[in-house]
C-alpha cells in the first residue's frame, strides 16, 4: 500500500507547485504591482492598451 502512496506522491506535488507557480505569474505578482486593482481591472487595462 505504501508503495502505491508513493507513486501519486510526486506528481500531485510537482502538479500542485505547477499550479500555484501559474496562479503566481498571471495573478498574485500583478496584483502585487498595482496594489489598488483587481485582477479583472489590471485585465482590462491590459486588453485596451493594444
Amino acid at each position: 500500500m505504501g508503495n502505491h502512496i508513493s507513486l501519486w506522491a510526486g506528481p500531485v506535488v510537482a502538479g500542485v507547485y505547477a499550479a500555484v507557480m501559474v496562479l503566481t505569474l498571471a495573478v498574485w505578482d500583478p496584483e502585487a504591482a498595482v496594489p489598488g486593482l483587481t485582477y479583472q481591472e489590471i485585465v482590462v487595462g491590459l486588453v485596451t492598451r493594444v
